[in-house]
């Protein structure tokens, strides 16, 4: 394909491949713009994702959870960058600060910067104390699973079978969530999110 610019006057023939390279183009200016991000598509249609740099000092899996921190931009910095882009630095897992972490869509390296879910619905592991258990909760020292239990700031929507490490679907509630919902198990096809796991 060859893209060659063209002078006032002078008859216009575009090929079928250079004018589908436009397209193609124009498509991807399109997606930026409204924000959406490349690659798995259950990521692209999410709500409540961030970017998150990862603070933990090491680096971290798909999936993983990490304590949110300072936002990277504080508005005495940078008042005009702050609302425009929301992003977080990703500590170590804390359990004195339950709600406030994020589950990682994607592996970040130590340092590095990734998407992360910090409100909605994200596969997750979680070791499942009791089956039954309606939530769960950040454990301190421990970015690759939750805990499950009678309360916490996780709605567990589904999972896998038996008490130990499971993987799940769960619903990011916020620290005051577990208060607030209704304490009855949701039960909902996640097929599509467990096929995509």
């Amino acid at each position: 394909m060859t893209l060659a610019k063209v002078s006032p006057g002078q008859p216009l023939r575009i090929p079928a491949e250079t004018f589908n390279a436009f397209v193609d183009a124009a498509v991807a200016y399109q997606a930026d713009r409204l924000g959406q991000c490349s690659g798995d598509p259950a990521i692209r249609e999410q709500t409540g994702i961030v970017l998150l740099r990862n603070d933990s000092g090491a680096a971290r899996q798909r999936f993983d959870v990490l304590t949110l921190g300072n936002p990277l931009v504080l508005p005495g910095a940078d008042i005009q960058r702050f609302p425009s882009r929301i992003s977080f630095r990703g500590l170590a897992p804390d359990t004195s600060k339950p709600g406030r972490f994020a589950v990682l869509q994607e592996p970040i390296a130590a340092g590095a910067i990734g998407r992360a879910c910090i409100d909605g619905i994200t596969p997750v592991a979680v070791d499942i104390v009791a089956v039954g258990d309606p939530y769960a909760e950040v454990v301190t020292g421990q970015p690759d699973a939750l805990r499950s239990g009678a309360s916490g700031s996780v709605l567990i929507l589904w999972a896998g079978s038996g008490t130990g490490r499971q993987q799940a679907v769960v619903r990011l509630l916020g620290p005051t969530g577990a208060a607030s919902a209704s304490g009855e198990r949701i039960e909902m096809t996640v097929s599509y999110v467990v096929s995509h796991w």
